[in-house]
């Protein structure tokens, strides 16, 4: 799928944090480092011709399980070895340093 639009990143510190993160479930735990909103103008499929049928069976919990056990300075010393993590691989801005605590 393929979404065309405009979007930006929520932050952990940013006042829309709360109501957003709260849309995400179980998804949305400590793990959560931003929240991108996206305003579509045009969404269109890909061609599924060579995608695989698969059966959901639910989701993954090994990365909510790991982070949910790392203090907020053991989750910044984990980004600060990270390459990527202030700009993208193609040099657009990326997350923060230092992060915005948690409130999960």
């Amino acid at each position: 799928m393929r979404i065309h639009g405009d979007g930006g990143a929520v932050f952990r510190d940013d006042p829309r944090w709360a109501e957003l993160i709260g849309l995400f479930g179980e998804a949305g735990g400590p793990a959560a480092r931003a929240i991108v909103v996206v305003r579509a103008r045009r969404i269109a499929d890909v061609c599924g011709h060579a995608v695989p049928l698969m059966e959901y069976q639910g989701e993954r919990t090994l990365h909510q399980e790991h982070f949910r056990r790392k203090t907020d300075e053991e989750f910044a010393e984990y980004c600060e070895k990270k390459d990527f993590i202030e700009t993208s691989l193609d040099g657009l801005p990326a997350l923060p340093l230092p992060l915005p605590p948690r409130t999960v």
